[in-house]
């Protein structure tokens, strides 16, 4: 089910509807119960593998907190890059394999296995970038003491599967959802303000997506396979503009939607936008664009390093490994 489809209107009206008129204690299994099927009507198959994987990422944390052992934590780490590694690279890494060795026709095969699965190939779990972050971000902040309060199974499986902004972000931390659902059962229905405010941030997604990313995208296919070398240098500027202008739209769009869609069911979902096209300075950039993931990247991977305070150097190897 796509945000901007009939299909989905119509359940996430239902899951709307039914998750304000249930009682206050069945909200938090209803609300997780409709975050399954709706990542179940991509793939059953995929959604049992995201359930597994939370369960073993939460197993392994729990072992932790009574054995701690750093080889345990990091193992863990391993184990959920290489999850996002198998599907994301899985067809690359064989074909570079295949190119070295000359064994192409020994993995010509093994990269076109449909015959063996009843024609379905290695495809790519929806959101699986999204939630890589949000579990490991989880795992890095259990192993930095960062939640002062014990969180349940079921709580950690519904911050994973949250469907609002499970397939594209924003990329939300632990301390920003957790405690919201904790606290479900002191939430009221939006008043007349929060529910203005998530019809705006819906309408402008619609508009943003329907309007002008699929609008847009079409008519820059010529360009996208064309010869630029062909084209005026001038038009090759406004083509990257427009491009810029779309991936932006597009993006932007399922955040807006994700936000309008939380504040109808309580929550609150961060800005992950604000004006990239009027930055000052490149640095500036990544304050306005996708500010979710460039701050997991600053907090998770840049910071531990070292960050700037390091010769500089080693803040330029830092700035390049980020």
């Amino acid at each position: 089910m796509l945000f901007v489809t009939i299909p989905f209107l119509v359940f996430f009206l239902f899951t709307f509807t039914i998750y304000w008129l249930l009682p206050v204690r069945f909200r938090f299994v209803g609300l997780l119960i409709a975050s399954i099927i709706f990542y179940g009507s991509w793939s059953i198959p995929f959604t049992i593998h995201l359930v597994l994987i939370i369960a073993l990422n939460h197993t392994v944390i729990e072992l932790w907190k009574v054995w701690p052992k750093r080889w345990l934590f990091y193992s863990l780490q391993v184990i959920n890059v290489f999850n996002i590694a198998l599907f994301k690279y899985y067809y690359f890494f064989f074909d570079i394999v295949g190119r070295i060795t000359g064994i192409s026709d020994w993995l010509d095969p093994a990269l076109r296995f449909s015959d063996r699965l009843n024609g379905t190939e290695i495809l790519l779990p929806l959101g699986i970038s999204f939630y890589t972050f949000q579990i490991m971000s989880y795992g890095i902040d259990i192993y930095r003491q960062s939640y002062k309060v014990q969180h349940k199974f079921r709580e950690v499986l519904l911050y994973i599967l949250f469907f609002p902004q499970l397939i594209a972000g924003p990329i939300m931390r632990g301390n920003e959802l957790l405690p919201q659902l904790t606290a479900m059962q002191e939430r009221l229905m939006p008043n007349f303000d929060t529910f203005k405010r998530a019809v705006w941030l819906i309408l402008a997604g619609v508009f943003k997506k329907l309007l002008i990313a699929d609008r847009v995208a079409p008519a820059l296919a010529p360009f996208h396979y064309g010869d630029l070398s062909l084209i005026a240098a001038p038009m090759v500027w406004i083509y990257t503009f427009v491009a810029l202008a779309s991936l932006y739209a597009d993006f932007s769009a399922y955040t807006d939607l994700a936000r309008g869609m939380g504040l109808l069911l309580g929550f609150e979902i961060p800005i992950n936008f604000r004006a990239p096209f009027f930055l000052v300075s490149i640095s500036d950039f990544w304050r306005r664009w996708h500010l979710t993931f460039s701050g997991w990247i600053r907090d998770y991977i840049y910071i531990p390093l070292g960050g700037s305070r390091v010769p500089e150097f080693r803040n330029y190897l830092n700035l390049v490994i980020t």
